[in-house]
């Protein structure tokens, strides 16, 4: 859990997930997957400032994560954009940013809060520098589900995970299969 102070609220206590990617990974032992550290409140300098994602995935061996997960409610909607704009376009180590929104109170089923998940991805500007400098990336949404009544699959490419150099323990997989039920599941319980 998290506690933090909005302009709209005194206090907001937020579900925070800790380690909430390596439990929604479906191998026997999620602790264990080859090449890689499941993070949590990790604090690391993006830009001129200093961020800390709510979850994600960094290569072993690195300082840096490659996917961010960031967790929040209606009230901090625009915010979880910024930060995933921050993290790709001042981050060039992130490949994804995961993005959790829940609304109890916007659910159109009184009884179950309205889940969206959203993917961030950076994409190399259109117009490069005449100088060839590197521009900070574009960031956009390339994916988005409402998980309120159902969930959908959700995979990680072990390409973004390991930023193009995947261990050969994975062997011809080219994914790994979020155990996104189970994600659904501790949402609601939440």
């Amino acid at each position: 859990m998290r506690i933090t102070h909005s302009n709209n609220h005194n206090f907001i206590v937020r579900y925070m997930p800790g380690i909430a990617l390596r439990d929604l990974l479906s191998h026997p032992q999620p602790t264990t997957a080859p090449g890689c550290d499941f993070i949590a409140a990790s604090e690391q300098k993006v830009g001129q400032r200093k961020k800390e994602s709510d979850s994600g995935i960094m290569p072993i061996g690195s300082k840096r994560p490659s996917i961010v997960m960031e967790v929040g409610g209606p009230e901090s909607l625009t915010q979880l954009k910024i930060d995933a704009q921050l993290w790709l376009e001042h981050m060039p180590e992130v490949q994804l940013v995961i993005l959790v929104l829940t609304d109890p109170l916007a659910a159109a089923h009184s009884n179950l809060p309205a889940i969206t998940i959203q993917s961030w991805r950076g994409f190399p500007h259109p117009n490069r520098h005449p100088s060839g400098q590197a521009q900070t990336r574009v960031t956009r949404m390339v994916w988005q589900k409402d998980w309120t009544q159902h969930v959908s699959p959700l995979y990680l490419s072990l390409t973004d995970i390991f930023r193009g150099q995947v261990p050969q323990e994975y062997g011809q997989h080219d994914r790994v299969q979020l155990d996104t039920a189970t994600w659904r599941g501790t949402i609601l319980r939440g």
